[in-house]
């Protein structure tokens, strides 16, 4: 099995948890694996190496030197990657091969065999000069803000990856029309066996049946939200929806997250009954909490600048925990819930929002249920972690 070095801009950040459930799969299907990331976070035991790129030197003899120190470095493999580094804009060139070179030396000691980057920016056009420069093959996730809010050079770095991962079929067509390349469609993953319905309870065999039983009467709907308060999380849609809602409804809103509107919907809940702010919460709340409300409600929409939410993993988590949900038709979403398993409602709605939260409390607590349960098995099926690591690895392997 190849050796393979991740790269991300930071790491492990509260928001990305799908790039360590990604690693984690991939180390479980055999890899030897490790992370190079520019910001390097505190964490528990991980598992695996994590390094921190350091900040080279300046000057031009500095950096002749450094490329010396790479044992495999061959001259073609060095104008291999001047041309990349050449043709791209984003960055200046100089800086973009003194950092390539220290993250080349420092994996050729590993003896790395495959170097794999988060994010279409500057993590990846450092993964692809570094691999020009060890001669190995390359990839890059490709996520919704690098590619629809802020792209740098995109069809160069699709040219020059060996292999390039959409998270939707959108984001796939969409790339194909930049540059018709290896490019594969492969949603993230979620761990089904982390987020799973608690164990069943006396002596019943079906604990996603007991977890459901368990939750509040049917005459209240609990609903969560959980991301970034950001604009393309939709927040102040649903917000406007609770207000339409007639008031024999009752339903509550958990909100589980932070960011830079977080003063906004303090103003916009500041008159709504039964809405509770809860900050920003790791996976370890997130697997212990899930599973005491009804349904997980995601109003993604485009963001003004473009930003898009592509592959959300907050909706896999929760119907892995057996959450019906409640979310709109932007690109991967469509392709996670199914009406088998929720309600898909247009972007920006709040009209559209509202009908779908009293459509899912007028029904019936056994429907409902069944939503859950078939919510759980389709994440069991189509978009569990080690499924698609298996794929991802298969996919690497064939480079």
């Amino acid at each position: 099995m190849k050796k393979i070095a991740f790269l991300a801009p930071s790491f492990p950040k509260l928001t990305e948890t799908f790039i360590r459930t990604e690693i984690q799969a991939m180390q479980q299907q055999g890899h030897d694996v490790c992370v190079l990331t520019f910001a390097h976070y505190p964490h528990d035991e991980l598992g695996y190496p994590v390094y921190k790129i350091q900040a080279p030197p300046n000057g031009w003899r500095l950096l002749i030197s450094l490329l010396a120190k790479i044992p495999p470095l061959k001259f073609q493999s060095l104008i291999n990657a001047l041309v990349f580094v050449m043709q791209q804009k984003s960055l200046p060139k100089l800086s973009l091969l003194y950092y390539s070179s220290k993250i080349a030396l420092k994996l050729s000691q590993l003896n790395i065999q495959h170097v794999h980057a988060h994010f279409a920016q500057h993590s990846c056009a450092h993964a692809i000069t570094t691999a020009k420069l060890l001669n190995i093959p390359c990839s890059f996730v490709a996520h919704g803000h690098d590619i629809y809010n802020a792209p740098c050079d995109l069809a160069l770095k699709l040219q020059h990856s060996d292999l390039t991962i959409a998270v939707c079929q959108d984001m796939q067509r969409d790339l194909q029309q930049i540059y018709n390349g290896n490019i594969k469609l492969l949603h993230c993953g979620v761990d089904t066996a982390l987020f799973s319905p608690p164990a069943p309870q006396n002596g019943s065999q079906n604990s996603a049946t007991d977890n459901v039983k368990n939750k509040v009467s049917a005459k209240t709907l609990r609903l969560i939200f959980v991301g970034r308060l950001i604009e393309q999380k939709g927040l102040i849609y649903l917000i406007q929806a609770l207000k339409l809602l007639p008031n024999k409804l009752s339903v509550t809103l958990d909100i589980v997250g932070d960011g830079e509107l977080l003063n906004v919907i303090e103003g916009l809940t500041s008159d709504v009954n039964n809405v509770t702010l809860h900050g920003a919460k790791d996976n370890a709340w997130l697997v212990k909490n899930l599973c005491s409300f009804d349904a997980l409600i995601a109003p993604f929409c485009q963001a003004s600048s473009g930003a898009m939410d592509t592959g959300p993993i907050v909706l896999k988590e929760a119907m892995a925990m057996t959450l019906a949900v409640i979310t709109t038709d932007l690109m991967g979403c469509k392709e996670i819930v199914t009406k088998e398993t929720g309600f898909i409602v247009p972007q920006k709605d709040s009209i559209a929002l509202a009908h779908a939260i009293e459509a899912l409390y007028d029904m019936p607590f056994e429907q409902r249920q069944q939503l859950g349960l078939r919510a759980r098995q389709h994440i069991q099926t189509n978009f569990n972690a080690q499924t698609q690591a298996q794929q991802l690895s298969q996919l690497i392997r064939s480079l």
